[in-house]
């Protein structure tokens, strides 16, 4: 009987964890969808660094594209309770997402340079 109490709890201990996991996935690319970017992959890392005094906090190594297009590989981490805390990457300062240069020929709009004409007048980008 207490070899079926034994098995019960871990299998309830490893079912939480799983949940856990799955929790914190989602929670990571909300993050990152926030900001504009592009989940690449999220994997657990359980001794990443600052990993042994840390209470109740998983780490995972991430990896995702930002607005800007520049793949960014990190470190984060997370708990139940808490939000996503990054060791580096998404807090520094964006790219700005318009070319300061980049304009409209016909009309002067202010464009992406992802664009392929112009939103405001229909002009194809690099005509004329």
């Amino acid at each position: 009987m207490n070899f079926s109490i034994f098995v019960g709890v871990g299998v309830a201990a490893i079912a939480a964890r799983v949940t856990f996991h799955f929790i914190d996935k989602n929670r990571i690319q909300q993050e990152i969808e926030a900001r504009g970017g592009r989940v690449v992959s999220i994997k657990w890392n359980p001794f990443a660094r600052g990993w042994f005094f840390e209470k109740n906090e998983r780490h995972y190594d991430v990896t995702f594209v930002d607005r800007s297009g520049e793949t960014i590989d990190t470190t984060c981490k997370t708990s139940f309770f808490t939000g996503v805390y990054w060791a580096e990457g998404p807090s520094r300062v964006e790219k700005p997402r318009l070319a300061s240069r980049l304009h409209c020929a016909k009309c002067g709009y202010a464009m992406n340079a992802e664009w392929t004409a112009c939103p405001n007048c229909g002009y194809p980008v690099g005509s004329g």
